[in-house]
């Protein structure tokens, strides 16, 4: 059986706090980030595990926003002791809006602990014509 779990938002205090700490078995210790997007009050995580998918939205205990970065941890339970693709894609929302998007992906086995930083770039506005942008 896998799993998955995002701890609620942190706001990175640049201490040596390990979001993973509380959390048995394997993890990640996700960083967002951005030059661009300077606050969020909420995240989304699109995540692909193996051949599983799972998402979560964490926000800040009370309510509120943050100023980035933040960090949070994704707990996920591995059966197999060989390693599998992990992918987080991530959208910072601020207001309801989307802010910014950004992905990233690494392999993790049972048990360990891995650190990913995702760097948020603001999404491109839609255009007819272009790629599809949702909404119909």
């Amino acid at each position: 059986m896998r799993w998955l779990a995002a701890a609620a938002l942190l706001a990175a205090c640049g201490g040596a706090d390990d979001p993973c700490a509380d959390i048995a078995g394997a993890c990640v210790a996700l960083r967002v980030e951005s030059a661009s997007v300077a606050t969020i009050d909420q995240l989304e995580l699109d995540v692909l595990y193996g051949d599983r998918h799972a998402y979560a939205t964490t926000a800040p205990a009370g309510g509120g926003a943050v100023a980035l970065p933040v960090i949070t941890a994704i707990a996920i339970a591995i059966d197999a002791a060989a390693p599998i693709d992990v992918g987080v894609v991530a959208a910072g929302k601020l207001g309801a809006q989307v802010a910014g998007t950004g992905a990233a992906q690494a392999a993790l086995t049972a048990g360990q602990r891995i650190a990913l930083t995702i760097e948020l770039s603001p999404i491109g506005a839609c255009v007819d014509g272009g790629l599809y942008c949702g909404g119909d």
